[in-house]
């Protein structure tokens, strides 16, 4: 992965609407730009998992931020990296069970933001 542009251009995008649902009301606007890359469904639930692990360092400051690049972008974020892993783990879940990419997404983004 460390070596792959395509990937480092899709965390940015998942990075981007990760700031968007900080900044935004509307949960499935944020969640709007990542629906359209339904194949790389998987790939963005692990860039999620990877976010919500290293958010849950800085919010317990027990360990050491694996992507240290994006760490003062983590800080900024209104919800709290378990809050984002057990999204990530229902929508993994969901997506098993032939739930829709767009519906995933929105019902991640709705836990994310406390809804």
């Amino acid at each position: 992965m460390n070596e792959s542009e395509a990937w480092w251009a899709l965390r940015e995008k998942v990075l981007s609407a990760l700031m968007a649902l900080r900044e935004k009301q509307d949960v499935a606007a944020a969640a709007l730009p990542l629906t359209e890359k339904r194949e790389q469904a998987g790939d963005i639930l692990d860039i999620l998992e990877l976010c919500a692990r290293d958010l849950m360092v800085i919010q317990d400051a027990d360990g050491d931020v694996v992507q240290t690049d994006i760490e003062d972008q983590l800080h900024q974020l209104r919800f709290t990296g378990s809050e984002a892993l057990r999204g990530v783990m229902e929508a993994r879940r969901m997506l098993a069970s032939n739930v829709a990419w767009q519906s995933v997404l929105e019902m991640l983004f709705f836990k994310m933001a406390g809804g």
